[in-house]
Formats: structure tokens, C-alpha cells, sequence
């Protein structure tokens, strides 16, 4: 995307009353950009470093502020109290949230850095699907009060390990609660069914809580072919319950 489409973009968002819409926006633009610039590698595997991942298009620099603009126009500038995210590729992309948002964002480790030893820490266990191996994921317990209300962020979801390893943590370890969960990328289909699977745990989420999460992607994949041309898109409206 060049400076001018940039620019383009950065109108059409802004002429856009609703974030609802600029949600759209955005998503439509990334469903380009894979159809544009992603590969599958072996294992359904969807490459994405070239704009996600190893560089990162700056049109994703709108990801955190349509989500900051949601929240603040319906909960307050202060319903928010912390974003959560796993230290990969998807750090910035919590980052950019909790900027807009004016919160802290927790980075949640893979192990125990030495720096860590000797802290209470929160832990839950996750697996990789790139990778296949299991993993805890840590946070120190100084990081997350008692009714805290927690947003996760991330690049992607696709079986939702670490995601269900943030809300071990946050819910049943902190006893914090769920604002809610948004990645750019989810996958929706058979062997990777994380946001159906989340979608559902929100769903439970809200019939036992007073405060309502919400769960929101960008682009959801329902379909992986052997080309990109042939993936296939679910809608990807954004809701705050």
C-alpha cells in the first residue's frame, strides 16, 4: 500500500460515522492484502510475514484506534484497565490498542525470564500450533488486581491455546474480568476452531457475568485452499455486547 491508497484509506475511515463501518473498512483492506501478498505453506499455514508478522503494514495502526474509539464511546475513557497479549508477533498490535486506550499493556512471557525469579507469578499452560510444542505462559501477579477489566489483543487465533491460557489467568487466577478479545486474523474451520470455540466460552462469559466481553476479528477465515485466491471469508462485523 502505497502512501496515496494510505491516504485514501485514512479519509475513508475518517469520513465513516460509525466504528462499526470503519471495522469493515479495515477488514476489507486486509482480505486485499492477503489476496495480495500472503502465501499457504504446508500444514495450512497462512505466511503472513511480509506485512504481519517480519514487517508490519502501517495501515494497521487503525486496528487499536477503531477499538479505542468503540469501547470509549460506549463504557468511558476508563472501563478498560489493562491490555493483555502474548509476547509474538501480535505485541504490536496490543501495543497500538493500549496506546489509543492511554493503558498499560502486559506482555505475557513464555517461561521465566531470570529477571522474573522470585516474583508470585500467574501461570497457564499453552501449545503452539506453528510450533507444536507446550508452553506457560507467565505474568506477575502485580501486573492484574481483583476486578480489573482485562482486554486481550493479538495478530492471530487459530486454535485459541493462548488465548484460554490469558483467560485461565484472568478469570479464575486474578479474578479480574473480561472486557473482551480481537485479533486482525482468525481461523473459523475444521483443526483450527479457536474463535468458534472462544465465541462459545464468550457466550458462557456473559450469562454469569454483569459486565459484558466481547469477541471481534478483523478477518475470519472460513475456508483454507490450496491457493489464496480460493480462501474463503466469514463476516467480521464488530460487536460490543
Amino acid at each position: 500500500m502505497g502512501s496515496r491508497e494510505r491516504s485514501e484509506l485514512r479519509e475513508r475511515l475518517r469520513n465513516s460515522e460509525s466504528t462499526e463501518d470503519k471495522w469493515l473498512i479495515l477488514g476489507n483492506e486486509v482480505q486485499k492484502l492477503i489476496r495480495k501478498e500472503a502465501k499457504i505453506k504446508e500444514g495450512n499455514m497462512l505466511d503472513v510475514t511480509s506485512f504481519v508478522n517480519l514487517r508490519v503494514n502501517p495501515m494497521f495502526r487503525f486496528f487499536g484506534e477503531i477499538l479505542s474509539e468503540a469501547y470509549t464511546k460506549k463504557y468511558g475513557p476508563d472501563y478498560i484497565t489493562n491490555v493483555l497479549t502474548v509476547k509474538s508477533s501480535g505485541n504490536i498490535f496490543a501495543g497500538n490498542t493500549g496506546f489509543e486506550l492511554y493503558k498499560y499493556t502486559i506482555i505475557g512471557q513464555k517461561g521465566i525470564p531470570k529477571i522474573l525469579e522470585g516474583e508470585e507469578l500467574y501461570s497457564s499452560e499453552a501449545e503452539s500450533y506453528t510450533g507444536g510444542e507446550k508452553y506457560n505462559i507467565i505474568i506477575p501477579k502485580s501486573f492484574i488486581e481483583e476486578g480489573d477489566i482485562i482486554f486481550i489483543a493479538d495478530d492471530f487465533i487459530a486454535t485459541g491455546s493462548s488465548t484460554f491460557a490469558l483467560l485461565e489467568m484472568i478469570i479464575n487466577q486474578a479474578h479480574a474480568k473480561l472486557a473482551g478479545i480481537a485479533a486482525l486474523i482468525t481461523k473459523d474451520y475444521k483443526g483450527q476452531e479457536g474463535y468458534k470455540i472462544l465465541g462459545e466460552f464468550v457466550k458462557e462469559y456473559n450469562l454469569n457475568h454483569k459486565n459484558k466481553a466481547s469477541l471481534n476479528t478483523l478477518v475470519r477465515i472460513t475456508d483454507m485452499s490450496t491457493t489464496i485466491e480460493n480462501i474463503k471469508y466469514g463476516k467480521s462485523p464488530l460487536r460490543l455486547n
